[in-house]
């Protein structure tokens, strides 16, 4: 009741002491959804730093780790309205470094964690454009035992970051068992050389599945 009573009314002087309670363990959801959302308020590089760390903690509701990376990703042009109680409550734009050191910083634990997790990891990362990322997503596009969303989102966020670096798991990514990976692959080489992969595009239009020659 306090949380909301900071939060939703709002009481602007209590937010930092509310924003400390994304360390609390065990607490319970609407508080910690009304603690992420002032350490995203204030947006002062330590709040950066303690969204990723929640973001990064086994323990914590998946929901709640992926908003906390939600935060991160727009933390440079945040929305006009609040999150929680859906108000117009509107923050000014601001330097997407403190986020961008953020994920850095609990990097490993972020990619270590859920795929759900790990998707808003890759997609916070991508659009504040870490690009020593890069290496970790070539080890994800590879990884077997991912299932094919996670590789194709790997494979989408390497493209993005990196498009030298793609090329290095081209060929494998063709290749891959399946078809999912292998049209997302097929659609990222020809936008990278479209000449080079014309004749694996006709390839896939006469023998390709459903997916591939679409």
């Amino acid at each position: 009741e306090a949380a909301r009573l900071v939060h939703d009314l709002p009481v602007e002087g209590a937010r930092e002491a509310l924003g400390k309670l994304t360390e609390k363990a065990g607490a319970p959801e609407p508080l910690l959804r009304r603690a992420l959302a002032s350490r995203y308020r204030l947006g002062r590089p330590e709040d950066a730093l303690a969204l990723a760390s929640l973001a990064g903690r086994a323990g914590v509701a998946d929901s709640l780790r992926v908003e906390a990376l939600e935060y991160l990703n727009h933390w440079a042009k945040p929305s006009g309205r609040d999150p929680v109680v859906g108000l117009w409550r509107p923050l000014p734009a601001r330097d997407a470094e403190p986020a961008r050191v953020a994920i850095r910083t609990h990097l490993g634990a972020l990619l270590a964690s859920p795929a759900t997790v790990r998707s808003a990891a890759v997609q916070a990362a991508t659009s504040l454009g870490i690009k020593d990322l890069a290496p970790a997503l070539v080890e994800l596009a590879l990884e077997k035992s991912l299932g094919a969303t996670a590789r194709v989102e790997a494979l989408e966020a390497l493209f993005s970051l990196d498009a030298n670096r793609f090329e290095t798991v081209r060929e494998k990514a063709l290749a891959d068992s399946e078809a999912k990976v292998r049209a997302k692959a097929l659609g990222l080489a020809a936008r990278r050389d479209a000449q080079k992969t014309l004749p694996l595009l006709e390839k896939a239009l006469a023998s390709g599945t459903l997916l591939e020659k679409q």
